[in-house]
C-alpha cells in the first residue's frame, strides 16, 4: 500500500475477483484469457491476499474487508486434511 491505499485497492479488487471466481487464487493466472495459467491451477495456501485484506482494512477501516477476510478463511475448509491443511490442486 505504501501509504496510498487508493492505488492498492484497484489491484487488490482484481485479485479478490479471481479468488471469488475459483475459491482461491491459482498459482498462475493468465489475465488476458481470464483463467488459470496452464499447469498452474493449484493453490499452495499462500497468505498474501488475506494479509493484504488485513492491512487494507487497517489502513481504510472499510468493514466490507472484514467480510472478505471471513470468506477467505471459510474457503480454507476445502484445504483441510486430517493432520492440518494441504494445498488445493485443480
Amino acid at each position: 500500500l505504501g501509504g496510498e491505499p487508493e492505488k492498492g485497492t484497484g489491484t487488490y479488487n482484481k485479485f479478490v475477483a479471481v479468488w471469488r471466481t475459483f475459491g482461491f487464487t491459482p498459482e498462475g493466472f493468465d489475465i488476458h484469457a481470464r483463467k488459470p495459467a496452464k499447469g498452474q491451477t493449484s493453490y499452495p495456501l499462500r497468505p498474501e491476499l488475506i494479509e493484504s485484506t488485513y492491512h487494507l482494512f487497517r489502513s481504510t477501516g472499510n468493514r466490507r474487508l472484514l467480510e472478505v477476510g471471513r470468506d477467505m478463511l471459510a474457503s480454507l475448509r476445502r484445504a483441510r486434511a486430517p493432520c492440518g491443511y494441504a494445498r488445493v490442486v485443480d
